[in-house]
């Protein structure tokens, strides 16, 4: 049993860092190496990072450090985190103390579709964030989680090639690095769908297919990379591009996958192929 914690941009579809550790590990640990492997990064002069994070992930002591470390961050939190906000409106700005010092937040209580109340604590100021933006930047998270279900069911991430250690950080980090690599490319096949589609009058927007991006990507990686010919790179490079929006899927807007509490088991469910 491991813990896996991502640092992802879902805009860009890029995992920033990764972390593979011992399985009672908390989020929040996790969170704090995060922050210091993105601060590493280059990135363009006054660009802020903002986090998004779910209810395993607040606390006051990490909201403190996270607002002194010059922070902006955007998460939700539990039912009964705090007694201020549980009792705040729509929007309001409570305080809370911790390390005898006295921070101010902003908290948003949403009603979703399902009736359910999502409370979003922030420290973004209010020139840059209102209610409804708080929202819609909240759902953004949600691609990790897709992130999370390609990386285990499609790229098979928990399927090892080996029992050492070794050979379980080599496995999660090259899988982790071939995710990004298909992720750049996607870049790459998006567009030319894109360019094919122009003008044609589709009901819906038309993207890559990740199956046959995985698929098709994953039998010539390594060989894209170790290729020394230029010409001969470029030339496998269009050929798989072509090849891999031979076959689009169409982009539905407003599909709606509602969470399913799984069933509890005695024993785990994972089932893994036999490795030859």
């Amino acid at each position: 049993m491991a813990m896996v914690s991502l640092c992802y941009d879902p805009l860009n579809n890029i995992i920033l860092d990764a972390g593979l550790y011992p399985y009672g590990t908390s989020e929040r640990d996790a969170a704090r190496n995060h922050f210091a492997a993105v601060k590493s990064l280059p990135s363009p002069r006054g660009a802020r990072n903002l986090y998004i994070a779910d209810r395993g992930y607040p606390s006051k002591e990490l909201f403190a450090e996270m607002i002194d470390g010059g922070m902006f961050f955007i998460m939700r939190v539990r039912r009964n985190f705090s007694h201020k906000f549980d009792l705040a409106e729509t929007e309001s700005e409570p305080d809370f103390a911790y390390g005898g010092k006295t921070y101010k937040v902003r908290v948003f209580n949403i009603m979703l579709p399902s009736g359910e109340k999502e409370t979003l604590v922030t420290n973004l100021p209010e020139e840059y964030i209102n209610h409804e933006e708080a929202g819609e930047l909240y759902f953004k998270r949600w691609r990790v989680e897709s992130k999370f279900d390609s990386l285990k069911n499609k790229l098979e991430l928990e399927n090892m090639s080996g029992r050492r250690v070794v050979t379980a950080y080599q496995d999660f980090w090259a899988k982790l690095d071939l995710a990004n690599m298909m992720a750049a490319f996607e870049y790459n096949t998006d567009e030319t769908i894109d360019e094919k589609q122009a003008g044609i009058a589709n009901k819906h927007r038309q993207r890559t297919n990740e199956n046959r991006l995985i698929d098709k990507f994953s039998e010539r990686y390594i060989e894209l990379l170790t290729v020394h010919d230029p010409d001969e790179r470029l030339a496998m490079f269009d050929e798989l591009v072509a090849d891999i929006t031979r076959r689009p899927v169409e982009v539905k807007p407003d599909r709606k996958s509602p969470r399913v509490r799984p069933r509890k088991k005695k024993f785990c469910d994972r089932r893994k192929r036999v490795l030859s």
